[in-house]
């Protein structure tokens, strides 16, 4: 074997780890240590308080002692005030009369309790501090912090509740009117008529609801505004003044011309606009005034007075045979009618249906009771049962389409598709102006709102009685070509 099998492996190791020193030693010269330098020692650095030289180790723990004694009062402090904050509230929603609980005795600590007595009833005399809430305290804490207020604050009114105290005891609290809004720009109205605005306040207070009332009223409204009209042009540019001067009042009516006028109405304004249009430029201007004021006169008595007397006329050969007449809802006209027919006919039975009792059918029975008439009453939920004992049904309209189909109070479908189920003919009266060239209707109208009103098909109608003759409603295109000839 050789020798360096025989050394023992604990010489190899430390012959291995001396070559390692020797090596480092050398790296470490090459590097610029000495073998000198290795044993020095660092010198401490300087302290970094001054006062820290002259404290002992002993001071230093009694410093750190002190300070944390101080950080636990802090702590123990922060608690009983959070703790204090809570039981506020709870304090606060007792009743008055309830007597205060007694609080419990907390054992006192040893410096107060070697206080002489003196002082610790000057002690007790102190006023006790009011608890401030735990909202006060978060509030106070994030202002005191520099913190942003965060707090939802409402900036009510000075003016919505005033408190009047006359005495410590009474406090009468006093709620001031609202304020007036004005519903309108003043400017917009300086052109607008006292008549027109009248008109459309008793509208929007429901007080016209009905279309042949409403007709009745825009031309006793445009005859006023007529009447104080005053012209400052000459008799040939009269008449394109005058259209000048109607077109805001019609604006008004028609919000902006946002919604149309009823069917009927927008007939009587077509015809009057082109009555302005026709006069005569050759003569003085109350003249021309004074035709306008005619024709005002001419069509209220021909729509309504004239038109009332042809259609009894022609629905009273109709009349004569039947037995019981059934009629739904509100129309002067039928009410008219129905009026007339009865003062001829004692017998004749008449019905009348409300889409809901108490409605505006109860016109009809009022006008019958005052002249002492009997007659019959119900809801349309029993239109089945009246409708059987009925030999004929007559309705109003507000319209007549040139298709054929009547714009006619909403539940009249079902009246009709009652009668015809049971062979009952279905009448409709109408006026001559009531026909319109359209197809469809609108679902709100100016002047009248939201009227329920519902197209009735031409099939369900037997025929329509106008002041001129009875009619198919296929026919209406023929009445409106006649129409046009009539205005040309």
């Amino acid at each position: 074997m050789s020798e360096s099998s025989k050394k023992n492996p604990a010489d190899n190791l430390k012959e291995a780890f001396q070559k390692l020193s020797n090596e480092v030693k050398q790296l470490g010269m090459v590097l610029g240590v000495k073998e000198g330098e290795q044993g020095q020692v660092s010198q401490p650095e300087p302290p970094k308080n001054e006062f820290a030289k002259d404290m002992t180790q002993e001071e230093k723990q009694k410093q750190r002692a002190a300070k944390a004694a101080e950080k636990k009062a802090r702590a123990e402090a922060a608690a009983a005030k959070k703790a204090g904050g809570a039981a506020a509230p709870q304090q606060n929603q007792q009743k008055a009369k309830e007597p205060a609980p007694k609080k419990e005795q907390v054992a006192k600590p040893a410096k107060e309790q070697n206080q002489p007595k003196s002082q610790q009833q000057q002690q007790s005399a102190k006023p006790k501090e009011e608890k401030i809430p735990k909202s006060a305290l978060k509030s106070t804490k994030n202002q005191s912090n520099g913190a942003p207020n965060r707090e939802v604050q409402f900036d009510l009114q000075s003016n919505t509740t005033n408190v009047l105290r006359t005495s410590e005891s009474e406090e009468v609290v006093v709620t001031p009117d609202p304020p007036i809004v004005p519903l309108e720009d003043a400017q917009s109205l300086a052109n607008i008529h006292p008549a027109f605005l009248t008109l459309y306040s008793r509208c929007d207070k429901e007080l016209i609801f009905d279309l042949e009332q409403l007709c009745q009223e825009f031309i006793r409204s445009f005859k006023l505004f007529l009447s104080g009209f005053a012209s400052h042009s000459e008799p040939s540019t009269f008449s394109k003044e005058f259209d000048q001067a109607i077109r805001p009042q019609l604006t008004y009516l028609t919000h902006g011309g946002r919604w149309p006028l009823p069917y009927a109405l927008g007939n009587i304004v077509r015809q009057l606009k082109r009555e302005v249009l026709k006069l005569d430029s050759t003569s003085p201007i109350s003249q021309q005034i004074e035709d306008i004021h005619q024709w005002l006169e001419d069509a209220e008595s021909v729509n309504f007075e004239d038109a009332y007397r042809g259609i009894f006329a022609s629905i009273e050969p109709k009349l004569a045979k039947t037995k019981c007449v059934l009629t739904y809802d509100w129309c002067p006209v039928v009410n008219h009618v129905l009026l007339e027919s009865v003062e001829k006919r004692p017998d004749l039975r008449v019905c009348f249906v409300d889409p809901e009792l108490n409605g505006r059918a109860v016109k009809h029975v009022n006008s019958f009771v005052d002249k002492g008439y009997k007659c019959q009453y119900t809801d349309l939920k029993s239109v089945g049962y009246a409708i059987k004992q009925c030999s004929m049904i007559v309705l109003g309209c507000s319209a007549i389409l040139s298709n054929g189909c009547v714009a006619t109070t909403k539940g009249s479908i079902q009246i009709a598709l009652t009668a015809k189920a049971y062979n009952v003919p279905v009448l409709v009266v109408s006026q001559y102006f009531k026909f319109v060239d359209k197809v469809q209707s609108y679902t709100r109208m100016a002047l009248l709102g939201r009227e329920n009103i519902e197209l009735l098909p031409s099939t369900l109608v037997t025929a329509i009685v106008t002041d001129i003759r009875i009619l198919a409603p296929t026919a209406a295109p023929a009445v409106l070509k006649a129409k046009a000839l009539d205005l040309d």
